[in-house]
């Protein structure tokens, strides 16, 4: 209704102004020059209305809340777990395989010559290798492993450990 009525009175407004200046002007040639401008003002008059006003403002809130929303950067992917060489994951196997020997301070791994088998399994790596240790008695035997590290948890977990 609001915007209703402020639209009728500036019809009415610029009706006034029109005949205001039909009376002034009553030479012929002199009307239509002032007629012009003032249908150009009735027509142009809607768009200074405050509704239309504040139509215009909330399109303008909209158009700035969309571009904040297109501005907002999207959410960063997790990152992929970081890679290991393989030294530290046969150096992290030995290491679980040294703890829990009888007699870890007598442990003999393999050499660079003699190089662990290591691959990719799953979501992490697994190590087949040896060691040479102690037992309980004294003698020296040879025990032969297989160890998976996980890549997301950092854990190693013995899969086999087979006393020859």
């Amino acid at each position: 209704m609001n915007a209703e009525l402020s639209g009728l009175t500036a019809v009415l407004m610029l009706g006034g102004l029109v005949g205001f200046w039909w009376g002034v002007f009553r030479k012929r040639g002199q009307k239509a020059r002032w007629v012009v401008p003032s249908l150009v003002a009735l027509l142009a008059s809607p768009y200074f209305s405050p509704a239309w006003q504040a139509e215009l403002r909330e399109e303008g809130r909209r158009a700035e809340a969309e571009a904040a929303r297109a501005a907002t950067p999207a959410p960063k992917p997790k990152p992929a777990p970081p890679e290991v060489s393989s030294a530290e994951v046969i150096t992290a196997c030995q290491r679980l395989i040294q703890d829990n020997l009888k007699a870890p301070r007598t442990a003999k791994f393999p050499g660079w010559t003699e190089y662990p088998k290591v691959w990719k399994y799953g979501t992490g790596y697994r190590v087949r290798s040896w060691v040479d240790s102690q037992n309980s008695f004294g003698a020296m035997v040879r025990t032969d492993y297989l160890c998976e590290y996980d890549l997301k948890t950092r854990v190693v977990t013995i899969l086999e450990a087979n006393t020859r």
